[in-house]
């Protein structure tokens, strides 16, 4: 088993309540596995910000483990998770 803390920004706050939380997973787990299981805890809200009608994350997504953006976003999704990893979840910025 790893813990992971979960930090909320935005819209990810107001769906959970929390600003942060602490996740225990399986030791082999990656970024989806977390994700899957707040979506089991969370529900259809947060299932609809975090994955597309075709059940992948949303690329809009910007996923930082220990305060790093992965460029890939198909790399971060593969990253096995470790104890104390932090992930921090935000939508992308947009431009204009």
């Amino acid at each position: 088993m790893v813990s992971i803390r979960v930090k909320y920004l935005l819209q990810l706050r107001e769906i959970t309540g929390k600003s942060e939380e602490e996740i225990r997973l399986g030791s082999r787990s990656t970024v989806e596995d977390l994700f899957r299981t707040l979506v089991a805890e969370y529900g259809e809200r947060l299932k609809e910000y975090v994955f597309n009608p075709e059940g992948e994350v949303r690329r809009n997504l910007q996923l930082l483990i220990n305060g790093r953006t992965l460029e890939k976003h198909e790399e971060l999704l593969g990253h096995m998770l470790s104890e104390d990893d932090v992930l921090t979840i935000l939508p992308a910025a947009s431009g204009g």
